[in-house]
């Protein structure tokens, strides 16, 4: 199940990702004269948000195997083969 924490992090990765031009990086990273340094900071984001993402996969990810290996465990009769 997703967090409000994992929701916000996702909507920032999408917000990102919806950058298109120049202008809108440096309306979306205002407060710098240098575009390289725009571009630092979006790319500083972007690696923060990836990380976020790829936790979020992995915690999904470990979650539905617990649970199908939970299904399996409750499937199984007792005395079964070994």
């Amino acid at each position: 199940m997703l967090t409000g924490a994992d929701r916000r992090s996702i909507a920032q990765a999408r917000e990102l990702a919806a950058l298109r031009t120049t202008a809108a990086l440096r309306e979306r990273f205002p407060g710098w004269d240098d575009l390289g340094a725009t571009y630092a900071e979006a790319f500083g984001t972007a690696r923060y948000l990836l990380r976020e993402l790829a936790a979020i996969a992995e915690r999904l990810g470990s979650a539905q195997s617990a649970q199908e290996g939970e299904s399996q465990t409750d499937a199984e009769e007792p005395g079964g083969p070994p």
